[in-house]
């Protein structure tokens, strides 16, 4: 059975997905896996990006539980100034 790639409800653009680097708070980096409508061009591993319209929402599925990720766009940025202003972060209460 071939998977068929995922649209966005919304816009009906395809969903891509991008392994973020998050750096700081107290565990250090983590890999957060973020899904884009439509596809992200221009980026390349290392890159500094700026994450508009990030939201995270928790699920929970047969006793399983996580986070998915999902940001309406992100781009190449020339400063690190940049990445903070893109930048979210989840505390647990």
């Amino acid at each position: 059975m071939e998977r068929r790639p995922r649209a966005d409800k919304a816009t009906g653009e395809l969903l891509f997905g991008l392994d973020l680097v998050v750096l700081g708070g107290e565990d250090g980096a983590e890999v957060w896996p973020v899904r884009i409508a439509g596809e992200p061009k221009g980026i390349e591993t290392g890159q500094t990006l700026r994450v508009e319209g990030p939201t995270a929402m928790t699920w929970e599925i047969d006793g399983r539980h996580g986070i998915s990720f999902r940001a309406r766009s992100a781009s190449t940025s020339s400063s690190s100034s940049a990445w903070a202003s893109g930048c979210w972060s989840l505390r647990s209460s």
